[in-house]
């Protein structure tokens, strides 16, 4: 009786046999492939820019590559980078060549999972269409677009993906490079199924939007970059069902709170998809009704004089050229020194119409006349400063030498912050409703003391609240980064002095140096809650009290109730007059314990400073005459009557 194998045990020793030969096969052949792709890579660098002979790769280890191409001398001749973006059936590679001036040498599509459909979108890999990016400059389009790209008939979308990443491969050669480029003035992107998407400066980078529009509605789809809020579906489902093309921020559409920049960022690029979509002649308009991008960078051989601008919490370098007129004919902004500064400078040194505003300058410039970048107004006033200590260096004049900074006017509220784990405190000062001084302690919480470090030494920061009335909004402050919560303490407690600036009767203000008392002063100690404080009593020749004065505190903690009871006329006039030991007096609401501090130095000094007895009266002289005793009613008993 013949014996057969079960066909289970025969498939899976076919099975194992196949998958052993596959991956033999796979471990004998990825080294070849891999090799091959590597060197059909140097292939397309070296068809993009013949005249190098070698490449250099200029990027870190995690990042996209950018080769730099060498000729025989060792000379650049241009560099090359591959770009993938989303075509229609998938991934699409764009490599792109670009000399040392920014023109684009060439360009090749394609990539190993190009799925473009064949005789449409993967005509894109054709020398017809791609041959079309050769000389051009960032930033290229589609002819429908006001460009100069002729799109592939019935392959839109894979022509605009192409346009979409010659443009981002090209940026980024020349941000790594080191390349100026002109900035598009409006871009817009079809990405197929009534999907559009452009980008517009947020805080801290560009924010990219996405919209379907169909007969005029819109549905918002995504932002990336900077601004997180934006991101949320409470604040990008408000464009459903909306139409038109001038949707207005905080009308229409509320803003994400903290979030202005970003916010209008996002709104006004779905204004301007809703314009290209509902009305083309309006957009065509709007592009050529662009103002001419000037031209800030350094001339070629200018000679450039270079000085320091003053950061939230570090330094800039700022480089300006100066012509034979001694105007400005170029500025360039270097990197923050600080990680915490790095966002906030972002927004000005590539900020083509901020720094437009120099160029043609001459002699020091008002601060008043040049439009600070929003959110960023203490880098915006850092590069205006540096922008005139470098114009002076070039016409040899001496940097003045500022004035010694002059003590803050006006009466003093001492108030409280609040950091993460504890309080802080912070003198205010207040003349005619307006901010003239404000200093930070140090706070009792070591965890906040680091964060509070980068905010209490800090006159940048804390020179935005001089000269500001009433309640001051957040967005009016640029907050430390990196110490919000205490940027943010350091707020409210000055708009809770401001609000007891503005409530305080006339008498609270600084009032006029008292009148010397006559009399000898002594000293004593008042009791707090935590420490000890310094009080000095006047007593005339009387004995009684003249004047009582409250000096400083050894606890911080104790500051802000002692400030309420040290300028009290009203509870110290209590004690002018006194004699023996004070019994009664009216404390001060909210600061009792200070209050009763005060009465108990007072009674101190009284006790310890009281006149000498009188001496005893002579015994009276005996008087003539017969005694009678009698007694007198009191009113619960009797008494004698001699």
């Amino acid at each position: 009786m013949s014996k057969k194998l079960p066909a289970w045990i025969v498939l899976t020793v076919i099975s194992l046999v196949a998958a052993l030969a596959l991956g033999a096969t796979y471990n004998g052949t990825k080294d070849r492939i891999a090799t091959q792709e590597a060197e059909k890579a140097v292939a397309v660098r070296q068809e993009l820019l013949p005249a190098a002979t070698d490449f250099k790769l200029l990027t870190a280890e995690d990042e996209t590559e950018v080769y730099q191409g060498l000729d025989a001398s060792g000379a650049s001749v241009g560099y090359v980078s591959v770009g993938t973006v989303t075509g229609f059936g998938g991934p699409v590679e764009v490599t792109v060549g670009m000399d040392d001036e920014g023109t684009i040498a060439g360009v090749r599509v394609g990539g190993s999972n190009f799925s473009e459909t064949a005789g449409l979108g993967a005509k894109s890999k054709e020398p017809a269409f791609y041959e079309q990016f050769a000389g051009m400059v960032y930033p290229v389009d589609l002819t429908k677009n006001g460009g100069e790209v002729d799109a592939i008939t019935a392959a839109t979308i894979t022509s605009s993906a192409v346009v979409r990443g010659v443009n981002d491969t090209a940026k980024y050669i020349a941000e790594k490079a080191g390349i100026k480029l002109k900035e598009p003035v409006v871009l817009v992107q079809e990405l197929g199924g009534n999907r559009y998407a452009t980008s517009k400066q947020g805080f801290g980078g560009p924010v990219y939007v996405e919209a379907e529009i169909v007969d005029g509605d819109d549905s918002f789809n995504e932002t990336t970059g900077y601004g997180a809020g934006a991101k949320e579906e409470k604040f990008y489902s408000q464009y459903v069902g909306k139409s038109g093309t001038g949707l207005v921020l905080n009308s229409d559409i509320d803003q994400v709170s903290g979030a202005t920049i970003t916010s209008t960022a996002v709104n006004d690029a779905v204004n301007l998809l809703l314009l290209y979509v509902n009305d083309p002649a309006a957009y065509a308009a709007q592009l050529a009704d662009a103002p001419e991008e000037v031209d800030v960078s350094i001339p070629a051989d200018a000679q450039t004089w270079t000085a320091k601008g003053k950061g939230l919490t570090g330094d800039f370098d700022v480089t300006i050229a100066v012509d034979e007129n001694a105007a400005v004919t170029g500025i360039a902004v270097g990197d923050a020194s600080t990680a915490e500064d790095a966002a906030f400078l972002g927004q000005v040194k590539n900020n083509n119409a901020f720094l437009a505003q120099f160029i043609g300058t001459t002699g020091n410039i008002d601060a008043g006349a040049i439009d600070t970048v929003t959110g960023a107004t203490i880098s915006s006033k850092g590069v205006i400063s540096a922008v005139n200590k470098a114009w002076n260096e070039s016409q040899g004049i001496a940097e003045a030498t500022p004035a010694p900074t002059a003590e803050p006017t006006g009466a003093e509220y001492k108030t409280k912050g609040q950091g993460l784990t504890g309080a802080f405190s912070v003198w205010v000062y207040v003349d005619n409703g307006a901010v003239t001084g404000v200093k930070v302690r140090s706070t009792e919480s070591e965890y906040d003391e680091p964060y509070l470090d980068l905010v209490k030494g800090n006159s940048a920061f804390l020179s935005q609240f001089v000269g500001k009335t009433g309640q001051i909004a957040e967005g009016d402050i640029d907050m430390v980064s990196g110490a919000t919560i205490s940027s943010q303490g350091v707020l409210s407690a000055v708009n809770d002095a401001l609000a007891k600036a503005a409530s305080a009767p006339a008498a609270e203000a600084t009032p006029a140096p008292a009148a010397e008392v006559a009399g000898t002063e002594y000293k004593a100690k008042g009791q707090g809650l935590t420490g000890a404080f310094n009080v000095t009593v006047t007593l005339g020749d009387n004995g009684a009290v003249a004047a009582v004065k409250v000096g400083s505190t050894e606890s911080e903690y104790d500051e802000a109730y002692l400030s309420q009871v040290r300028g009290n006329e009203a509870f110290l006039s209590q004690f002018v007059g006194k004699t023996g030991e004070v019994a009664s007096i009216d404390a001060v609401t909210g600061a009792t314990i200070s209050s009763q501090g005060v009465q108990a130095a007072v009674n101190e000094v009284l006790k310890n400073n009281a006149p000498a007895a009188a001496p005893a009266a002579e015994p009276a002289a005996e008087v003539a005459g017969t005694e009678y005793k009698a007694k007198g009613q009191g009113l619960t008993g009797a008494f004698n009557v001699t």
